[in-house]
């Protein structure tokens, strides 16, 4: 699948051909960590054209820099972080049932852990 850049606006809007002869666009943006993304965002039989694409580009752009969740963001299911100590405490508890002394483990992880990392 290979995007290509639209030449009105740049690489900012792309769109690429599907097998059916549909074109289906997407849009490029940098969210707050600096990281490239990539939304889709319709199909050309949907009614969807580069200026509609672009339109909802500066949308998000605007959402991001105001620092209010965009609409067409906030439907897409944000990521679980998991801790270190979250697994460590699902660690522990089913260690519990095999090794007696699980304590002096669980006291030397919290020491340990509580000292900061650089």
């Amino acid at each position: 699948m290979i995007f290509i850049n639209s030449k009105k606006y740049g690489s900012s809007v792309q769109h690429y051909k599907k097998v059916n002869g549909d074109t289906s666009y997407s849009i490029t943006y940098k969210d707050e960590y600096n990281k490239l993304k990539r939304l889709k965002i319709g199909d050309k039989s949907m009614g969807i054209t580069e200026a509609f694409c672009n339109q909802k580009r500066i949308e998000v752009l605007n959402s991001l820099r105001l620092g209010e969740e965009a609409p067409i963001l906030a439907t897409r299911k944000r990521k679980v972080i998991i801790t270190l100590n979250e697994i460590a405490d699902i660690y522990f508890k089913q260690r519990e049932v095999y090794v007696k002394d699980n304590v002096r483990s669980c006291q030397k992880y919290a020491t340990k852990s509580k000292k900061e990392i650089w």
